[in-house]
């Protein structure tokens, strides 16, 4: 079986887009894609700091929610977990209200949010530019 590569043809929400492959490439409800950085990172030795190859880097990870002949819009489906504050104990401080206006009230329990297409929480390989970490249109994807 082959593998299906095409590119992202447009975002559609924080956590939806559109590719430029569908049925006619035998895309169909269920699939998952990786969204890829635009171009392979390249592997140096540390020593001699030849090269010793390329790797893909992957941004996120999607699946196919729905099919038309020539495009597919994929969504985010993993679930990362948001850490809470332990609530916190001593003397009042000038400091507590603006500490609760910068990290959340204190006492709160983590939650588990879907991972968003404008996603930090993905575990990257290589050093990557913040700006490079975002989905974009243009950007490659494959079947996984």
């Amino acid at each position: 079986m082959k593998m299906i590569e095409g590119k992202v043809a447009q975002l559609i929400s924080e956590r939806d887009l559109a590719i430029n492959r569908g049925s006619s490439e035998g895309v169909s409800v269920g699939m998952h894609f990786q969204v890829l950085s635009p171009e392979p990172s390249e592997v140096r030795d540390p020593d001699t700091d030849e090269i010793l190859g390329t790797v893909d880097i992957p941004k996120i990870e999607v699946e196919v929610i729905s099919v038309q002949p020539h495009l597919a819009v994929c969504r985010t489906f993993k679930k990362v977990t948001v850490p809470g504050r332990a609530p916190t104990r001593g003397i009042a401080s000038p400091y507590n209200s603006l500490s609760a206006s910068i990290f959340g009230d204190p006492g709160t329990p983590d939650r588990e949010r879907f991972q968003t297409l404008r996603s930090d929480e993905a575990f990257v390989v290589n050093e990557m530019e913040p700006r490079e970490s975002f989905v974009k249109r243009g950007d490659r994807v494959v079947q996984i």
